[in-house]
């Protein structure tokens, strides 16, 4: 197959590429999250389960957030379930198109590279501020 190779050897089982344009510059830390519109419904195991990879996680990444949800006993408020991440230390690849160069972006499905130093360097916070400037 045409991702054999890509994938062998990593540990990996599926990819997520995403593809988009900002309005403007981010500046200071860019955070990627999700939200489920509904409490999960969960067993004794599965919450037990959840809440240890959960634990395990933000020893991974210092700034991971998440929550399981819950109601605020003095209001009719509902925190939903969801979990941010800092997005440029926790993808495994990041490849920067700036509009005045004038390259196309990498066609999604097609396998990206990146520079191993510009991926540590993201990884480990030692990116250069204006890494989505330049």
């Amino acid at each position: 197959d045409l991702y054999d190779d890509h994938f062998e050897g990593k540990g990996l089982m599926f990819e997520l590429q995403l593809q988009g344009r900002f309005n403007s510059i981010p500046k200071g830390v860019l955070f990627m999250g999700g939200e489920l519109t509904e409490k999960a419904k969960w067993s004794i195991f599965t919450q037990t389960l959840s809440s240890i990879v959960m634990k395990f996680a933000s020893q991974l990444v210092k700034a991971l957030h998440y929550s399981f949800g819950s109601k605020n006993s003095n209001s009719d408020e509902v925190e939903l379930m969801h979990a941010t991440f800092p997005m440029l230390r926790v993808m495994d690849k990041v490849v920067v198109t700036l509009d005045s160069s004038n390259e196309e972006p990498p066609e999604i499905g097609t396998i990206l590279h990146e520079a191993e130093e510009d991926k540590n360097a993201r990884k480990t916070g030692k990116v250069d501020e204006n890494f989505l400037r330049t």
